[in-house]
């Protein structure tokens, strides 16, 4: 998010009154009743030009910065995994949703081998699964190292390694 300082804000946006004119008007007059109507009125200047510069940048960063956010959610990578010859384990991936802007997607699961069984396709929603997500790998009676590719409807696919002993 693009910060900035109060001064520099109404320097950059152009804005007619700003905190030093408060200050200055103050030091100008020394009678108090007189001065405080004014810097009363200078500050509700300097709110409405604050609130309007602020919108201004909300604009600015959106377009800016809007076309380099992440398209889709980020699946977490997990280490190699090692089974016994039919054995079965859950294998947990972290998961973040960035800025998603639905509150479920698909990923299709695939496995290198046949032998090695996966869900053909898992749906995350976000209420369910809001921080990670699991599912079920099963090794069959084949030994040897498979990968095993989650690949997300929008978004970078993640593989794994999986080995069979």
């Amino acid at each position: 998010m693009v910060r900035c300082s109060f001064v520099v804000c109404f320097a950059l946006a152009g804005a007619p009154v700003g905190a030093g004119d408060a200050v200055a008007e103050h030091q100008r007059t020394r009678d108090p009743d007189a001065s405080l109507g004014r810097i009363k009125e200078l500050l509700v200047a300097i709110t409405k030009n604050q609130k309007g510069v602020g919108e201004e940048l909300r604009v600015l960063e959106l377009l800016a910065f809007r076309p380099h956010l992440p398209r889709g959610p980020l699946l977490g990578e997990v280490p190699p995994i090692t089974l016994e010859k039919g054995s079965r384990t859950t294998v947990t991936h972290k998961l973040a949703w960035r800025q998603y802007k639905f509150d479920e997607f698909k990923v299709k699961v695939a496995s290198s081998d046949a032998s090695l069984m996966v869900p053909a396709e898992l749906l995350l929603e976000f209420e369910k699964h809001e921080v990670s997500f699991s599912y079920e790998i099963r090794a069959g009676s084949k030994a040897g190292e498979f990968t095993v590719t989650l690949t997300p409807e929008s978004g970078d696919a993640v593989v794994m390694k999986v080995i069979v002993k």
